[in-house]
């Protein structure tokens, strides 16, 4: 696993859940001996490349970081693995792909390479994930949309059917996309209000029982 700070971490915990053991943590720095007693080495051009290698890089600059680092090592010749921890047919159209629990893809999806679809999401029929997204638990997009690359999806968040999200836009947690996007787009949910009452009151009202 290429990668060691909290994403790398998560992605291993579902790896050693599917019985499949890592061989090393790497990285370009070091700042550790070991995660989950696994042990962490420098990055070296003379690494085994018969062992296929995941770049665990989370979201920052929308996604960019991690696809750099995944261009970087297609460069040097590596192969990368795709970490599927739900039941899918053939949809997966690239490489270095994570799709975790309970998450339902419909038919005639294609999922192209360096996405991360978290818990619970649902991809609708006919959609089209383009590069390095990440759509985090229980996101939803409807049928015959097309996600552009880098994007971002927040938790709970939804877009309708045959819709077209221009690349690197970011859709912030509950909010509902129903027109298309352009590229560089932000989608922003404003929280709820804030209550007047705090929870010591429900209690004492007897509202909360």
């Amino acid at each position: 696993i290429f990668g060691t700070g909290n994403v790398s971490e998560i992605i291993a915990d579902y790896v050693l859940n599917k019985g499949i053991k890592i061989r090393n943590f790497v990285d370009f720095e070091i700042h550790k001996k070991e995660i989950l007693n696994i042990p962490v080495i420098k990055y070296s051009k003379n690494l085994n490349k018969e062992i296929p290698i995941f770049v665990a890089i989370g979201y920052k600059e929308l996604n960019k970081n991690r696809s750099e680092k995944i261009e970087f090592l297609k460069n040097h010749e590596w192969n990368f693995a795709n970490i599927v921890c739900s039941s899918i047919s053939n949809q997966l159209q690239g490489e270095n792909i994570f799709i975790a629990n309970n998450v339902s893809i419909q038919p005639y999806a294609e999922i192209y390479s360096g996405n991360f679809i978290w818990d619970n999401c649902v991809i609708g029929h006919h959609c089209k994930l383009e590069e390095n997204t990440w759509i985090t638990s229980g996101s939803v997009i409807g049928g015959y949309t097309k996600l552009g690359k880098n994007s971002f999806l927040g938790i709970n968040s939804s877009i309708s059917h045959m819709l077209t999200i221009g690349e690197y836009s970011f859709i912030g947690a509950g909010s509902l996309v129903s027109k298309n996007l352009k590229k560089n787009s932000v989608i922003i949910k404003k929280n709820d209000k804030l209550s007047p009452f705090d929870s010591d009151y429900f209690v004492r009202a007897g509202i909360l029982k």
